[in-house]
């Protein structure tokens, strides 16, 4: 299987990605039409598409809320949060720097989570890891993008995982979220301990987060990446290994906190390239 990937110009700082798209030798250069960050139609991978995404764009509760394109599955919440995520429309995420529509995702109940499942069968085939029927198989390599706000109340536990199955919990692959663990936004890797990142989480702050999930034999990589309004490159915030095996996934999950408008949600996007999950 030829390997899905684009190699990105470093900033000055060397922490830091510019947004300019360099072919790297060996790597399968996308055509100019599949980089606009569309959803493919039909069970045949676009090499630089957008595979998966979710805009939050029917008002009302969250569960049973089947909007978007590259899933199998309708969100579903724990029993406990029947009323903690809610898409509405008042405090948009969106902005001149990070276009899209009015509504988003607010929520937060009891430190309750909600998840969807990817559409591993149908779009994502390329990706199945033979060895448990989830992605990640070597080889390969997935971008995942969403933005977030930890909002004026949020405490803790708000952020967005990959998991095995719904919920998170053991289940969780990856994690990046707030938990006011010394002010910063942190990043954990499977079972692994939660690490502060050098992003301060400011409420109130859009956020566009972006993982880059590079699986390779036997270690699979994951780069951590954000990017604020009046920012224009994105800046690499955690980098980290672990075992391949224990990077395979099936679904993306979301938790808002404790209470009502603790984190705000929007524009969930998995795809093949940095250049189809950045929101322009």
């Amino acid at each position: 299987m030829k390997r899905v990937a684009m190699l990105l110009g470093l900033a000055v700082t060397g922490c830091s990605y510019d947004l300019v798209l360099l072919a790297e030798e060996g790597t399968v250069v996308p055509d100019a039409g599949t980089l606009e960050g569309e959803p493919v139609d039909g069970g045949g991978v676009q090499f630089g598409a957008l595979l998966a995404y979710e805009a939050f764009d029917e008002l009302g509760g969250l569960e049973g809320l089947d909007g978007g394109q590259g899933w199998s599955e309708p969100w579903k919440l724990q029993s406990v949060a029947e009323e903690g995520f809610v898409v509405v429309e008042t405090n948009p995420l969106a902005s001149t720097a990070f276009p899209g529509s009015a509504r988003y995702l607010s929520g937060g109940d009891r430190y309750a989570t909600a998840s969807r499942r990817l559409d591993v069968e149908g779009l994502f085939t390329a990706w199945i890891d033979p060895a448990d029927g989830r992605l990640g198989v070597a080889g390969t390599e997935l971008w995942v993008s969403a933005l977030l706000r930890r909002d004026e109340n949020a405490f803790e536990q708000m952020g967005m995982r990959l998991t095995r199955g719904g919920y998170g919990g053991s289940a969780q692959v990856y994690r990046f979220g707030y938990d006011h663990r010394d002010g910063f936004w942190s990043v954990t890797l499977g079972a692994g301990e939660t690490m502060p990142t050098s992003r301060p989480a400011v409420a109130g702050e859009r956020l566009l987060w972006v993982a880059h999930l590079v699986f390779d034999a036997p270690q699979a990589t994951v780069e951590t990446f954000v990017m604020g309004e009046a920012q224009s490159t994105l800046e690499r915030v955690h980098s980290g290994q672990v075992p391949r095996s224990e990077m395979t996934f099936d679904h993306v999950a979301l938790s808002h906190g404790a209470f009502a408008g603790e984190g705000s949600t929007d524009e969930v996007r998995v795809g093949t390239t940095l250049e189809a999950v950045l929101l322009r």
